[in-house]
């Protein structure tokens, strides 16, 4: 049993230490632990353990005040950690993350933006175990520990949680969801629908409670701004309460004003209806038809009459559209973009553009291919789920003054097309301009290309990687991120 110093929190929550130069993911830990752990999962280049025991705290713990935390519950990683070293890690994590995929330093500015660190979250996703109890999955399992109480809910969420233990009629259920509006209108929609013959005793027995239900008109209500929002079933809404306001503010900050907006992954509008007061013209692009008729919906009852939403693949939506627009936001899920969606927009070429992630990991991918046409201004790290190790990041991006793009399709030998994006640089004396390229893959095999100048793979000028263009040996240009 190894005695290890944790040096570290990393992604996915886990302590970072080393034993005989490997390298030890240690659940539950925090830095400056010191710590006798047992191997739970051992692979070719890390161990997973937990620890046995816990020699010498780090001073940055502290007792978790949730008991199910303990019990292992999986709604929670972070809970035996001081919430001003929870802030801490993840902007380090963040910066990390900059460092590892070679972004310019210094590194653009990053402003931390807080929460209230408990009872934050107005929505939350329970199971159900086998006795019909509400359950979390313990961490990192498909096992179940049913919990009365969650710290991350209001008061009135965990009052209604604890009735829900002794309600029959979720037994047909696989799982639910608690909503709070804001005016503390406690919601319940379940996995799947409640029977419609049971509806009528639920709110017999629980009088007030909206429930989110294909037969029912219920809605939560949510206001940002002044702009009102009302979200039914099967529908998503930023879970956090203290920061959901502060968050659509900074993007109305950054985006500015202009004639036309484009918002990818628009959902039920929650970007899209207050930013369309800045624009001329606003298309929100989302592929759930129910979200698009309740953004829809939104905009109607907000009186918004310049926007249009469209039910569509973003990646279908780009193909075939002929607009261009003075502003992109996109707001993916935590995939991040495909490659076919960044080449479009990078065909469109926006003056300003700002991405919201949910995953650092894609999000710092997507600005590595978008970096050869778009420099960061700025970012800013919402920690939207204190308690856990995720968090949410915006950036700010701007279209590079020093060149132009173009988007090309190359084939290799093999006959697999690579995407390229073309990108025209001043020199510095002014007399011509030399060509760039990026890729989706590395470019040996590859023949020739339009442009200034022709290679065949190791023989020529070569990218040594998939996010750093290449430049003609006469280019007195360095190479961008």
């Amino acid at each position: 049993m190894p005695r290890v110093r944790i040096e570290k929190l990393v992604y996915q929550g886990y302590g970072l230490a080393r034993s005989n130069g490997k390298a030890i993911f240690v659940h539950r830990a925090a830095p400056e632990d010191l710590a006798d752990v047992r191997i739970t999962e051992s692979r070719k280049s890390f161990d997973l353990a937990l620890i046995e025991t816990l020699v010498e705290p780090s001073p940055e713990r502290m007792e978790p005040p949730c008991p199910f935390f303990k019990q292992g519950c999986g709604g929670c990683q972070w809970q035996h950690i001081q919430y001003q070293y929870q802030l801490e890690w993840k902007k380090k994590i963040f910066l990390e993350f900059l460092e590892r995929n070679r972004f310019k330093q210094p590194f653009p500015p990053l402003t931390v933006c807080d929460s209230t660190p408990l009872h934050y979250r107005t929505r939350f996703h329970f199971h159900l175990a086998e006795s019909g109890r509400p359950a979390l999955f313990r961490e990192r399992t498909h096992q179940l520990v049913t919990v009365d109480h969650c710290w991350l809910l209001p008061e009135k969420l965990n009052d209604l949680l604890s009735q829900l233990h002794q309600a029959d009629w979720l037994a047909g259920c696989e799982s639910f969801q608690l909503w709070l509006d804001d005016a503390d209108n406690a919601g319940l929609e379940t996995t799947p629908s409640l029977a419609a013959s049971s509806l009528a005793g639920v709110r017999q027995q629980f009088p007030g409670l909206k429930i989110l239900h294909p037969l029912s008109p219920d809605r939560m209500e949510y206001h940002i701004g002044d702009f009102h929002f009302r979200v039914g079933e099967q529908s998503f809404f930023q879970t956090n309460r203290s920061l959901n306001s502060k968050l659509n503010e900074t993007i109305c900050a950054l985006a500015g004003r202009g004639a036309t907006l484009l918002d990818l992954y628009s959902g039920i509008g929650f970007f899209t209806l207050p930013l369309s007061r800045q624009f001329t013209r606003a298309v929100g692009v989302e592929e759930n038809m129910a979200l698009v008729r309740q953004a829809e919906a939104n905009a109607r009852s907000n009186r918004v009459e310049n926007v249009e939403f469209v039910a569509d693949r973003v990646e279908r939506y780009l193909d075939k559209t002929g607009e261009t627009f003075d502003f992109i936001l996109v707001d993916p899920p935590r995939a991040g973009l495909s490659r076919k969606t960044i080449g479009s927009i990078l065909a469109i070429r926006p003056e300003r553009m700002v991405y919201v992630s949910c995953d650092p990991t894609t999000m710092v991918r997507d600005l590595q291919w978008l970096g050869a046409s778009y420099q960061v201004r700025q970012f800013f790290l919402f920690d939207l789920f204190p308690q856990t190790f995720h968090f949410e990041v915006v950036a700010e991006l701007a279209l590079r003054d020093e060149c132009v793009k173009g988007l090309d399709v190359f084939r290799r030998r093999d006959g697999q097309d690579i995407l390229g994006v073309s990108t025209f640089w001043e020199r510095r004396d002014g007399l011509r301009a030399v060509s760039a390229w990026q890729f989706t893959s590395r470019t040996d095999g590859l023949r020739s290309f339009p442009g200034n100048f022709a290679f065949c793979g190791r023989d020529g000028p070569q990218a040594v990687s998939p996010i750093i263009p290449f430049f003609s040996q006469d280019c007195l240009l360095p190479a961008r991120n």
